[in-house]
């Protein structure tokens, strides 16, 4: 028996069964089959993400804004 048709017999139907199987399941993970899929989880990351970039630069803003105001409180307060 050649190499070939051992391979025939044995691995080719195993990689067709294999390859079958990982093709179901990467479906089932892109689409979600009743469950939030892939792309659903990496949409809310993205959001989450822009929504904490947005308030940690609000925060960012407010503390430079208060700083600034008590270095003027300072220096004008220091000239009377």
């Amino acid at each position: 028996m050649l190499e070939n048709e051992r391979y025939d017999e044995i691995c080719s139907k195993q990689f067709a069964e294999i390859n079958g199987k990982l093709d179901s399941l990467i479906s089932k993970l892109i689409s979600g089959n009743g469950q939030p899929s892939l792309m659903v989880r990496v949409d809310r990351l993205e959001q989450c993400k822009e929504s904490t970039s947005k308030a940690f630069w609000i925060a960012i803003s407010a503390f430079i804004t208060a700083v600034a105001g008590a270095v003027w409180e300072m220096f004008f307060k220091n000239q009377r």
